[in-house]
């Protein structure tokens, strides 16, 4: 979810950050584009951006470990993730859109038990199309 237009806006998004475990980010991004829309009108149709914010880990054990320690708990990690990407805009409905994401994870640890969150880490590469209702 996106908020704001022009030069700037703030995003929330949530969503599994590993596909072989379960887990959940919810990441809240400052999101810059240059040149503005409101600035140059329809004469920019292709805009790059850039994204910054903190991220908050939560990260459930697996079922092996579940069965191996009983006592494994969830583990909760903030991070911080960043991105760049291209908008195209096809009509004022529709965008087409180019991303890449960086998230790194931090050293802290909130439940004395369970996994680390120090080994979050990814690399996103994210694209498609944004249609407004």
């Amino acid at each position: 979810m996106r908020v704001g237009g022009g030069v700037v806006g703030v995003g929330v998004d949530v969503g599994p950050y590993r596909l072989l475990e379960p887990s959940t980010s919810v990441g809240f991004d400052l999101h810059v584009r240059w040149p503005s829309p409101a600035v140059l009108g329809d004469i920019a149709p292709l805009q790059p951006y850039f994204s910054l914010g903190p991220t908050f880990f939560m990260t459930d054990p697996d079922h092996v470990t579940r069965t191996l320690d009983p006592r494994a708990d969830t583990t909760y990690g903030l991070g911080v993730r960043a991105g760049a990407g291209l908008s195209l805009t096809l009509d004022p409905n529709s965008t087409l859109f180019g991303e890449y994401r960086v998230t790194r994870g931090g050293g802290e640890r909130f439940l004395p038990l369970g996994r680390s969150a120090t080994d979050v880490s990814g690399f996103d590469l994210l694209y498609g199309v944004r249609v407004r209702f």
